[in-house]
């Protein structure tokens, strides 16, 4: 099973990158892929991308990036600071939390079958 890079970056990165497809309504992979290659990271474009659907998925929006759908839900979602939205955010961090521990798993357990 392939693991993207990208569960691997620092904790200070994964956070930006939260940041930063936010703002870019989960959009502008290209300029995200070559600011994660000016940090040192060698994350593909499309990497970002499958991330990025995941995050706006446990966001709570459905609507495709750059899509009018999505741009609506945006605008009527409520100031990033309201229990909710700090609700999805902690949900998006424990996700990551919960797959950077599976993946520890699973390492483990291909170190004992070798």
């Amino acid at each position: 099973m392939k693991t993207s890079i990208i569960f691997n970056l620092p904790a200070d990165v994964i956070n930006e990158l939260h940041k930063r497809l936010r703002e870019s309504n989960y959009s502008g992979f290209i300029e995200l892929e070559n600011w994660l290659k000016n940090l040192g990271f060698n994350v593909s474009k499309s990497g970002i991308h499958r991330y990025a659907q995941k995050l706006k998925s446990l966001d709570g929006f459905i609507g495709r990036s750059g899509s009018f759908d999505l741009a609506v839900q945006l605008n009527n979602s409520i100031d990033d600071n309201t229990p909710l939205n700090l609700l999805y955010q902690e949900l998006g961090k424990l996700e990551y939390q919960k797959q950077q521990i599976l993946q520890k798993i699973s390492a483990m357990e291909a170190e004992n079958q070798i």
